[in-house]
């Protein structure tokens, strides 16, 4: 039973560490493809793909799924397949839905502009996700511990009541 109250208090905190693991890699993958779009005029289908063979998660699987969606099915916008990436791994992140507006935002411009307005829209979207990770290294400072002490202390309180 304490063991039990410990791994749900660990999965909680978890959550509060990978969120900014999750923004840094982002911002990474959104400065390897400014760069790819700004200095080496890589088509953005093969842009995408080039940056999440490089990238972590959740970088890695939006733009390689959003680079597929592209080069697969011929019409579809890169503000689709963005979308449809996003959707894919959402589930699967510790991003916030403040985090997910930023990118979504993001996606409108992607293959939408030149690549001089795409490099502001990407600087744009890094700095704000330079924002949130901030943000969400004091709330992890502040949560983590919570969680992964409260859980311990929850499964030795109902331990004792039990007993």
């Amino acid at each position: 039973m304490i063991g039990a109250g410990q791994f749900i208090g660990l999965g909680f905190a978890g959550q509060f560490r990978r969120r900014p693991e999750e923004l840094r890699a982002l911002q990474s993958a959104l400065l390897l493809l400014e760069t790819e779009i700004t200095y080496t005029a890589t088509p953005l289908p093969a842009a995408l793909s080039g940056v999440a063979q490089r990238s972590l998660f959740p970088a890695r699987e939006i733009f390689s799924f959003a680079a597929g969606r592209m080069q697969e099915r011929k019409g579809v916008t890169a503000s689709e397949a963005w979308n449809e990436a996003m959707v894919q791994i959402k589930e699967r992140s510790a991003l916030r839905e403040t985090d997910w507006l930023i990118l979504q935002q993001l996606g409108a411009a992607l293959g939408a502009s030149s690549a001089v307005e795409q490099e502001k829209h990407l600087r744009l979207a890094r700095e704000q996700l330079r924002q949130e990770e901030e943000l969400a290294e004091k709330e992890r400072a502040r949560c983590e511990p919570i969680y992964r002490y409260g859980g311990l202390l929850s499964g030795l309180l109902l331990a004792v009541l039990l007993l």
